[in-house]
């Protein structure tokens, strides 16, 4: 679902504008920006979730995400450009791994151009991962909500991802590919239950997966 929307997005961005992606780490979506002047930020110190060393640059089972080429080597808090850099700014499932989001959300807002786009998606559930980096289950629209606009930064679309219902049938998908069949007669049933049971206004407004967001910095 991440991907779809962040390549709807990207495909509507004008030719030739200069876009950074923060906090990319391993640049997923560069493929979908041939058309845009890509720059890279990112801090470049996770080691993977072992704590072992590990060649950053080389995908193995302790980092299956391993670094590209990065412009900014930095905090993503105070990124070394002039503000109002970027026609676009995307940022997506860094959030939780920052211990100052809000301060983070300041700085992208400041290197936005008057009126550039913030495309940004961050989770309202998540395990524990990319340990010691690891600050947040989530965020909820509230927080967004609050945030965005004290920053300079008109909300333009907010869309949740999944509900309570959908997320519980994820998580009792995730334990059956860990223990195996011998789980799948106790779970299964519960996974088919609350994967059919559709979405209302409650069971998305109690527990989503996350959001994604597309924001507009304001003029002056």
């Amino acid at each position: 679902m991440r991907d779809i929307w962040v390549s709807q997005k990207l495909s509507s961005v004008a030719p030739g504008s200069l876009l950074l992606d923060a906090g990319c780490r391993s640049q997923r979506y560069r493929s979908f920006c041939n058309h845009l002047v890509y720059k890279v930020q990112d801090f470049e110190g996770y080691v993977g979730d072992s704590g072992h060393s590990i060649e950053k640059s080389v995908a193995t089972s302790d980092n299956p995400y391993p670094y590209g080429l990065i412009d900014f080597k930095c905090d993503i808090c105070s990124i070394p450009e002039v503000s109002e850099s970027f026609d676009v700014i995307l940022c997506t499932e860094v959030f939780e791994h920052l211990h100052s989001p809000s301060l983070a959300l300041a700085e992208l807002s400041r290197l936005l151009s008057p009126n550039g786009v913030l495309l940004l998606t961050v989770p309202c559930h998540t395990l524990r991962h990319m340990d010691p980096y690891h600050y947040f289950t989530g965020f909820t629209e509230r927080w967004l909500e609050y945030h965005l606009p004290k920053n300079g930064l008109e909300l333009v679309e907010l869309t949740p991802v999944m509900d309570y219902y959908s997320v519980q049938a994820m998580e009792i998908s995730r334990i059956l590919s860990i223990n195996g069949f011998l789980s799948i007669p106790f779970l299964l049933p519960a996974f088919f239950f609350l994967f059919s049971i559709s979405p209302s206004p409650s069971s998305v407004s109690a527990l989503p997966y996350g959001y994604h967001v597309m924001a507009r910095r304001s003029h002056g």
